[in-house]
């Protein structure tokens, strides 16, 4: 379906999104693409002390010309293979959800899946836990039991980097990070939560107080039950989120980021979720609104991810 498809292509940009990120950061993992110099000039800089790069290139223009000409080659280069990714990614997904779809259709066949009311009772079910988990995350619920009964002890989500939050918890690998156990969520969730204080701080800075008493800005998230693919103990489903209470604040919209979620069930429960989204979408739109306020994300970066 097309919904399908712009959800995959949704994925495919948050994954090559979030490698555009890691590849740009300065996190000290890995060679930098996009480094000027390489390590012999990095070394004769430092022993020739500060103000060596700038006389090197007074006194040899030709090389400085040189290494900005390997700069732009390595750009390309870099921008060629993104997109090499994305596409790779977006037929993966495809390739996923058709598979999900045909072994639910062949299922379906053959009477092991009769796609009456007890399959449609647990599909139902099971996009219920899904939504009910995306709640607890985007309203930074601490509520251990209320997260118990919707993950498995041993969780495990995967998602990706997320530059304009304070902290990003988890194990950072190259193209997403990953969470591990209840802790790391529920400390994810908070620093969601801060992101949302923030904005709401900063939309009042930018458009005054409201005329009148406004509820406190917040997320929504839903996840679509229409299309889910749910096959065995796996699930897969599309998703939104957007703000509520910008409009009411005087801007011209909400921020909205769909998405797709891939879920393992372990006893009813959510085990293992991949929350594919585009971030760098997401971080255009809080600069577009003026919400994100990077002083204070770097003021709070060492609270964000503590628990209440």
């Amino acid at each position: 379906a097309a919904t399908t498809e712009a959800a995959a292509e949704a994925a495919a940009a948050a994954a090559a999104a979030a490698q555009d990120i890691h590849d740009g950061s300065d996190s000290g993992e890995g060679e930098n693409d996009f480094d000027e110099y390489d390590d012999e000039d990095a070394d004769a800089a430092a022993d020739a002390g500060p103000g060596s790069r700038k006389r090197a290139k007074a006194l040899n223009p030709q090389s400085a010309s040189a290494k900005a000409e390997q700069t732009k080659l390595r750009n390309r280069e870099h921008a060629r293979s993104t997109r090499k990714r994305k596409k790779q990614y977006v037929e993966q997904l495809k390739k996923q959800v058709a598979e999900l779809l045909a072994k639910q259709q062949q299922m379906a066949n053959k009477g092991e899946f009769a796609g009456g009311p007890a399959d449609a009772a647990r599909r139902a079910r099971r996009v219920a836990v899904v939504r009910a988990f995306l709640v607890l995350r985007v309203d930074g619920s601490v509520d251990r039991e209320a997260w118990r009964g919707v993950v498995d002890d041993a969780i495990k989500v995967t998602l990706p980097h997320t530059p304009y939050r304070a902290t990003n918890v988890g194990e950072h690998l190259p193209a997403v990070r990953r969470l591990r156990g209840l802790d790391q969520l529920l400390r994810d969730g908070v620093s969601v939560q801060r992101l949302v204080a923030m904005m709401q701080r900063r939309a009042e800075l930018k458009k005054g107080p409201p005329p009148r008493p406004l509820p406190p800005l917040e997320l929504r998230c839903d996840a679509t039950e229409t299309e889910a693919a749910c096959v065995g103990e796996r699930l897969m489903a599309q998703w939104r989120c957007e703000t509520r209470g910008l409009v009411a604040r005087g801007f011209t919209a909400e921020i909205v980021v769909d998405g797709l979620v891939k879920v393992k069930f372990h006893n009813e429960k959510i085990r293992e979720a991949e929350l594919c989204f585009d971030a760098l979408s997401v971080g255009r739109q809080l600069l577009e609104h003026d919400v994100l306020d990077l002083d204070v994300v770097r003021a709070e970066e060492a609270v964000a991810g503590e628990l209440p």
